[in-house]
């Protein structure tokens, strides 16, 4: 087999002050999950970059008081991403639900605001309708080779077409 060449996908967030080679991790990953059987764990991998020689090490969190900061963020970010806001449209209409908050990355600054907020102002409208079709380009990508989704990709391309330029 040939030697695989591993890059960081579009996006990636490492530790901060990583600098530790894509190629080095893909192939230290691939390494981990040969020898566990071909089931690669998040576990597998903290057991290997606990030791200070892994090519793993500097990509996590050793300080266990900054470690807890960072998880408890992610957990925010999660708890905010959960919560919904019913309505209904008219009488007699069923309850819809709707994200009640939306991320905005506005230049250097990102934040959450309420998404009627959002979606009422015209330039925070552009900004979450860029980030959507972003993440709907992510998706294609990351799917691609599923020769089953080729229909859906035709679509988006249409709907591509059909959108007024979403600025950058």
């Amino acid at each position: 087999m040939d030697r695989l060449e591993y890059a960081w996908r579009d996006g990636a967030r490492l530790q901060k002050g990583a600098r530790v080679a894509a190629q080095v991790v893909g192939a230290r990953l691939e390494q981990l999950r040969i020898a566990a059987d071909g089931e690669l764990t998040p576990e597998v991998v903290i057991a290997d970059a606990r030791h200070s020689a892994s090519p793993l090490h500097s990509l996590f969190e050793w300080d266990d008081t900054e470690a807890a900061h960072q998880y408890r963020l992610v957990q925010a970010r999660a708890l905010i991403r959960s919560v919904v806001v019913r309505y209904r449209a008219g009488p007699g209409d069923g309850a819809r639900r709707v994200v009640a908050f939306v991320n905005v990355k506005d230049g250097d600054r990102q934040y959450y605001t309420a998404t009627a907020l959002a979606l009422s102002d015209p330039e925070r409208r552009a900004i979450v309708l860029r980030q959507a079709w972003e993440d709907f380009q992510t998706l294609r990508k990351r799917y691609a080779q599923l020769t089953e989704f080729a229909q859906l990709f035709a679509a988006l391309d249409e709907i591509e077409r059909a959108l007024p330029p979403l600025a950058a």
